[in-house]
């Protein structure tokens, strides 16, 4: 348990300096609507999956282990057609 704070904690600094240099070259390039409605989509998605992912963690597994084998169900079935 304390590698995975002191995990988290080390990566915080990490991904702010890279999210920083991403937006950076994003306003850089002055991207369309479209482009900023998937990747506003795309962020709004992680932060939905990653505060499941905190109410799960102090759950059984068994609920998020569904939900990834559901998920990547759907993307095989996606991909084949």
């Amino acid at each position: 348990a304390a590698a995975a704070e002191l995990s988290r904690e080390v990566a915080l600094p990490v991904l702010a300096g890279a999210t920083a240099l991403k937006g950076a070259r994003l306003i850089a390039r002055r991207p369309g609507r479209a482009t900023v409605a998937q990747l506003a989509l795309g962020a709004a998605a992680a932060a939905l999956s990653t505060a499941a992912t905190l109410r799960i963690r102090e759950s059984a597994l068994t609920p998020w282990a569904a939900y990834r084998v559901a998920l990547a169900a759907l993307i095989v079935a996606r991909d084949r057609s």
